[in-house]
């Protein structure tokens, strides 16, 4: 029950950002080993992207590198957002500029799935 609750919680936490913007991080191809989209809602500076890696038995057109940098659209360049990944289990201040460049996610072997969320704070 614990675990479901905090599901829950979570979509609660998202289900606001899934009426904003919606951007392809990668393209969308059943050959590639890291598919990544996000929803950011300019109007509340929030967001979350999510990051999937096939796993490796899963056949690919060409290998992929042990990290994804995912970089996050549609961010104010000059605020400073509160950063958090739901599976690496860890939390970071980045400015807008940074998340642009791209946040380096580095999760387990495939299957894996990273949740970005990305929070503003102050400019």
């Amino acid at each position: 029950m614990d675990n479901a609750r905090r599901q829950v919680d979570l979509y609660k936490r998202i289900r606001p950002l899934l009426s904003g913007d919606y951007y392809p991080l990668t393209a969308c191809a059943l050959e590639n080993t890291w598919v990544a989209y996000q929803f950011h809602r300019r109007d509340m500076n929030s967001g979350f992207a999510l990051v999937f890696r096939r796993s490796e038995s899963d056949r690919v057109s060409y290998p992929a590198g042990d990290s994804f940098s995912a970089r996050l659209r549609g961010v104010d360049p000059d605020l400073t957002y509160e950063v958090e990944y739901q599976a690496g289990h860890r939390e970071q201040k980045m400015t807008g500029r940074a998340l642009m460049q791209g946040t380096e996610l580095t999760p387990d072997k495939g299957p894996a799935v990273e949740m970005v969320l990305s929070e503003s704070g102050t400019r």
